[in-house]
């Protein structure tokens, strides 16, 4: 998403500085001690007002301020409604399954037996390399690709691939894979084609074809061609078989079926 300037916000703090602009001139004939950007009612006020004069004066102030920040508020808001183009982002309407790995991955710069991360951009060696023996991430770790075993005390992050194992306290998600078995307490995320097995403690979500098996409280696939194990079992086309409380089949054959559901 990208934010984009707003003529709306422009305006408003046009009128924000003409207001202070003309309240400053206002102040500087010396008629009153304080001044409202809503009007000269308050210089024909005597100094005896006392108390009942700051307070009139602090709560024009304070709805100016109201103003201001509700105007900006609104300009946020409409800005953030226009969206970047040509970024490869998922516009209102398109489908969110993907069929094929992405076309243009993330570049490549060298390749790593071993590395050591704390947190994305606290690693050793560098995200945009590839690890091909072991990775160990001490909270989270983000590389290109991690090739045989991953293991992250909460997340294991590899934007193009990752084949092997991986361990993960909370979650694994990773732009495809080969060949893997990635295990996380609370979900597995392929954003492209998986082969292999994702084992979560409540989701497991393949966005493209997923060949294997995916075990959780909730499964889903673009396309599956194996199995589904879970309460909750959803895909776009399945080739293989469903086994939950509820098992729905996108694609030719039942579309639902309880307890078992197969499709060929």
């Amino acid at each position: 998403m990208r934010y984009v300037v707003n003529p709306r916000g422009v305006l408003s703090i046009h009128v924000f500085r003409r207001a202070l602009s003309g309240a400053s001139r206002r102040c500087e004939t010396r008629e009153c001690a304080a001044f409202s950007p809503f009007g000269d009612d308050l210089s024909n006020q005597g100094e005896g007002s006392g108390e009942g004069f700051v307070m009139s004066v602090l709560k024009r102030w304070q709805c100016l301020m109201i103003c201001v920040f509700v105007a900006g508020a609104v300009s946020v808001s409409f800005s953030a409604d226009v969206k970047s183009s040509g970024d490869g982002s998922i516009k209102p309407g398109e489908t969110r399954v993907r069929t094929t790995n992405p076309a243009d991955p993330p570049p490549y710069f060298a390749t790593a037996p071993i590395a050591i991360s704390f947190a994305p951009k606290f690693e050793a060696p560098g995200e945009d390399w590839d690890v091909i023996m072991l990775r160990l991430n001490l909270l989270v770790g983000s590389h290109r690709a991690v090739y045989a075993l991953d293991v992250g005390a909460l997340a294991n992050l590899a934007d193009y691939k990752m084949d092997g194992i991986g361990v993960a306290g909370l979650f694994n998600a990773v732009g495809s894979s080969d060949g893997a078995i990635h295990v996380a307490g609370i979900f597995n995320h392929a954003a492209y084609d998986f082969s292999g097995c994702q084992i979560s403690g409540i989701l497991s979500l393949t966005e493209g074809s997923h060949r294997g098996l995916q075990i959780g409280l909730g499964n889903y696939a673009g396309k599956i061609v194996g199995a589904q194990i879970g309460a909750f079992n959803y895909a776009e086309r399945l080739v293989g078989a469903q086994i939950g409380l509820v098992n729905i089949n996108g694609g030719p054959g039942v579309p639902f079926l309880p307890i078992v559901n197969l499709a060929f």
